[in-house]
């Protein structure tokens, strides 16, 4: 296995050229000035190491990894309630949340916390199962030595069920404990959907009752495409709305800066835009969307909960994202994580994932193996989306 691993604790000391791979193309998650974005506005809460597998003098695999803050604390909802317990084990589990309140771990995960769905790790189709396999356990090592810091665990983020067998051979091969996350959902747009009308006609007539009952709900918001201008000079404004959906995540493991969404329109140009929702000239919500070739993935977004559940303001936005991947017909839209049931209820359908935890320490990854059972299906991951509590209205496709 004749290839070599260099380490690098910021993207600005890899050359542009190296960042790409032989034969495969890397995702918009991983696009070099997006990640250069990423690192500078995060750096002072994340540390960031990137590591580039070099074979025959050409980049054959990139690993990105992110060294966080892990309370433990955070995981408190997580743990499922209907579990079957005795005294003993109620008992247990009290003290056991006293403990966590005193947990503050350094974890070294592979992906991007601000981007649903990246993994972090891409190997050159050129790499065999074994090699591939090899390369992850020694980029993980590598790093962890990089650093010179103490890491209590590692964790490989964004692991879809049905496909990586080179991240599944690895995480098994090193046992690491297995937790569920919420689905990544996605919509697929069919050709023959040339406009909004032709969407509504592919819904069985009970569906296009409660869609215009939806539209009727909502029809007190200006919908507007905001301008570049628009973005920079609404800035705090769309940064409120976003906390505030940040805010009802059971598991946060970072916000986005301040000017996330200036600097995203400044770096994307027309392939990022954001759908402000006013009511009565105040902006009360948004979406930001990000054009990835004949995708379009809902990036992040902001709601005013004040005004949500009567007017519903979330059911309108999403099927404004439909209506948007229409006109600008892309194959795919990806919705991201979380409110799973209402996004179900647009055509969405679900993809499975989970997150895979292994301590550095045969004591610990004992522990987090021991718990494994005991974990409801949350999103344990930086997705910023809310649980909403408005009535589901219903929208399925034939």
């Amino acid at each position: 296995m004749n290839h070599q691993i260099k380490i690098f604790n910021s993207i600005s000391k890899v050359e542009p050229d190296q960042w790409a791979l032989v034969h495969d193309q890397l995702p918009t998650s991983m696009n070099y000035q997006y990640i250069t974005l990423l690192e500078e506005e995060h750096k002072d809460e994340i540390d960031f190491y990137y590591a580039l597998v070099i074979k025959n003098n050409l980049t054959v695999g990139i690993i990105c990894f992110q060294l966080i803050n892990f309370k433990g604390a955070y995981v408190k909802n997580f743990f499922r309630q209907e579990v079957d317990r005795n005294w003993w084990k109620d008992l247990f589990f009290k003290l056991f949340y006293r403990v966590l309140d005193f947990i503050n771990w350094k974890l070294l995960t592979t992906g991007n916390i601000y981007f649903t769905g990246d993994k972090g790790i891409y190997l050159d189709s050129s790499i065999q199962l074994e090699e591939g396999v090899k390369i992850i356990k020694d980029c993980f090592q590598e790093v962890h030595q990089f650093c010179n810091k103490k890491v209590t665990a590692y964790m490989v983020n964004n692991i879809y069920d049905a496909k990586d067998q080179m991240i599944h051979q690895y995480i098994n091969q090193e046992r690491y404990a297995k937790y569920p996350v919420d689905p990544d959902m996605f919509m697929t747009i069919k050709p023959s959907w040339n406009n909004f009308e032709d969407y509504t006609k592919d819904l069985s007539s009970k569906y296009r009752v409660r869609l215009r009952k939806v539209y009727k709900d909502s029809s007190v918001f200006e919908t507007k495409k905001l301008t570049r201008s628009q973005i920079i000079s609404l800035d705090s404004e769309l940064y409120q709305l976003y906390l505030n959906t940040a805010e009802k995540v059971d598991l946060n493991l970072g916000n986005l800066c301040q000017k996330y969404f200036t600097k995203m329109a400044e770096l994307w140009g027309d392939d990022f835009f954001v759908m402000g929702y006013f009511l009565e000239n105040r902006l009360v919500g948004f979406i930001s969307i990000l054009k990835d070739g004949t995708a379009l993935d809902a990036n992040y977004m902001g709601i005013d909960y004040d005004v949500n559940g009567e007017f519903k303001l979330y059911n309108r936005m999403l099927l404004d994202l439909v209506e948007v991947s229409i006109q600008l017909k892309v194959a795919i839209l990806h919705l991201g994580r979380t409110a799973t049931e209402m996004k179900s209820t647009i055509g969405a359908t679900s993809k499975q994932m989970h997150i895979y935890l292994r301590g550095t320490n045969r004591l610990v990854n004992k522990g987090m193996l021991l718990f494994e059972p005991y974990f409801e299906a949350h999103n344990i991951h930086c997705v910023i989306l809310s649980k909403l509590t408005t009535n589901n209205y219903d929208l399925k496709t034939n």
